[in-house]
C-alpha cells in the first residue's frame, strides 16, 4: 500500500561524510541503524522536545556541527529493518519532515551568524515556526555553512514555483547577469531547468 515511488525492498547505508557544511543541511540518516553513547546524548543535552519527525536527524546535525564526523564508526553489518506502509509517519507524512527539517536549517543559519533582518524575513515564510535553538557550530566553517545554508533555501524556494515560474525565473537571471558570469548561467539551467525539461518531454 505504498504511494507511487517508493521501493518496496532496498538496502541503505549512510555514507561517509566529507563535507560537514553540506552534510548538516542534508536530510539523509539512518536513524534506526545509528547508536549513542548516553553519554554523548547527555552532552548534547538530549532530544529536542518540540520535534516530533525529525529530532532525530535534529540530534545528528548538532553532534555534528559541534563534534564533527571524525570519532563515527561505520560498519558494514545490517542491523535493523525497517517497514515502509502507507500508514507510517515516514510515508503519510512526509510534509511534516520537510517542514521541521526546513527549521532546523534555519535554525543552524541563525547559529550561523546570518544577519537578524534576512533570519526574520526567512522565518516568516515558514508557516507556524516553532523551533529555535542555538547551535554550537565548532566543528564548522562559519563563511561556508552560510553559504550553504542561503543556497539550500533559495534552491527550496525555486522548487517550489510552478515550471512557468521557474522559466520566468531563469529569464530575469539571464537578464541580470554579466557575461563574466557564464557559468554561473550554465549551472542555474543545468541543476534546476534541464532536469524539468527532461520530464516534461518524458509525460507527452
Amino acid at each position: 500500500d505504498l504511494p507511487e515511488g517508493y521501493k518496496t525492498n532496498f538496502t541503505h547505508r549512510m555514507v561517509q561524510i566529507k563535507n560537514l557544511e553540506e552534510k548538516v543541511f542534508d536530510a539523509d540518516m539512518n536513524q534506526p541503524g545509528t547508536f549513542w553513547k548516553l553519554s554523548i546524548i547527555k552532552e548534547l543535552n538530549g532530544i529536542v522536545q518540540n520535534l516530533h519527525y525529525c529530532m532525530d536527524l535534529e540530534l545528528f546535525h548538532r553532534y555534528l556541527a559541534k563534534k564533527g564526523a571524525k570519532n563515527i564508526i561505520y560498519i558494514e553489518d545490517k542491523l535493523v529493518k525497517f517497514r515502509l506502509h502507507g500508514q507510517s509517519k515516514t510515508v503519510s507524512l512526509l510534509d511534516k519532515f520537510r517542514q521541521e527539517c526546513e527549521l532546523i536549517n534555519i535554525s543552524i543559519m541563525q547559529s550561523s551568524g546570518v544577519p537578524v533582518g534576512i533570519m526574520d524575513k526567512i522565518k516568516r515564510s515558514i508557516p507556524n515556526y516553532y523551533y529555535d535553538s542555538i547551535w554550537s557550530l565548532a566543528a564548522l566553517n562559519q563563511s561556508k555553512i552560510i553559504v550553504t545554508g542561503i543556497r539550500k533555501i533559495i534552491f527550496n524556494y525555486i522548487e517550489s514555483l510552478s515550471y512557468a515560474d521557474k522559466i520566468k525565473l531563469y529569464m530575469f537571471y539571464l537578464t541580470k547577469v554579466s557575461s563574466k558570469k557564464i557559468n554561473e548561467i550554465f549551472y542555474f539551467a543545468r541543476v534546476l531547468l534541464l532536469p524539468l525539461f527532461i520530464k516534461k518531454l518524458v509525460k507527452r
